[in-house]
């Protein structure tokens, strides 16, 4: 066998492999296309847990769309898994053990739709959140997913902020997109649940939607500062930065 012969030989096989692992993956999982959603999920998922969801997507999405009046552009891809072990390839499965956003997608654990510490609303309210926020592109990362912290209640899950360099929410935005291991991310959301719970307490849920609003109408995120919270952002910030100070752990 030639040497061209071969090497399209071994290329075959790798693709074969590739398809083989790709059918594997669709066989295991059902779908169900709802008005916003397409809703993928395990086979061995309860169908009262794909209607409990269902309805809870479908509310926070109308909730969304009346309060901040503008839906995203397209359909929402969401998978349901019923282990833990199937939602690899980002760290924020071991962060978040119930819902998390992830590029485009928002995954959700079966066994968090039955915890009795968390609602299923307050899940829906926070992931259906960070995906509506996904599309406005003036919103940072960081003030997405303070955004959809505060929507959810999310603020005590991983305790006081351990931080004590965030001078700026800019700070926020740079270890968001730099931890690399599970300790630092959930130091790094610690601190963004502590910024959500900075806004809720300073200005209140309606001037945090304001700026939301500000954003998808096309300002900057400092002119959205100004525009929602009647401050100047550097103003916003510094009282920001006194409150993570007065809240570190030890």
């Amino acid at each position: 066998m030639g040497h061209k012969a071969g090497r399209s030989l071994v290329i075959f096989l790798l693709l074969m492999v590739c398809v083989a692992g790709w059918s594997q993956t669709t066989k295991n999982l059902r779908y169900t296309i709802l008005p916003h959603y397409r809703l993928n999920y395990d086979k061995n998922v309860n169908e009262k847990d794909v209607q409990l969801l269902s309805k809870e997507l479908q509310r926070a999405y109308e909730y969304y769309h009346t309060k901040l009046s503008f839906s995203p552009p397209d359909k929402i891809t969401v998978y349901l898994y019923s282990s833990k072990e199937r939602p690899r390839g980002t760290l924020l499965y071991r962060v978040f053990d119930d819902a998390f956003y992830n590029e485009g997608k928002i995954i959700v654990l079966a066994s968090a739709l039955h915890d009795e510490g968390r609602t299923p609303r307050l899940l829906a309210d926070r992931v259906v959140a960070r995906a509506y926020l996904k599309s406005i592109i003036t919103c940072p990362d960081w003030m997405s997913e303070t955004y959809a912290l505060a929507q959810g209640y999310d603020f005590a899950r991983f305790g006081s902020p351990t931080r004590g360099h965030l001078s700026s929410f800019s700070d926020l935005g740079e270890d968001l997109a730099r931890a690399d291991d599970t300790e630092e991310l959930e130091a790094v959301y610690a601190g963004l649940a502590a910024t959500a719970k900075f806004f809720i307490d300073q200005y209140g849920e309606t001037k945090l939607d304001l700026l939301v609003k500000s954003l998808r109408s096309g300002h900057s995120l400092e002119e959205a500062f100004e525009n929602a919270f009647g401050a100047k952002y550097d103003e916003v910030e510094r009282a920001w930065a006194e409150y993570m100070s007065s809240r570190l752990k030890g």
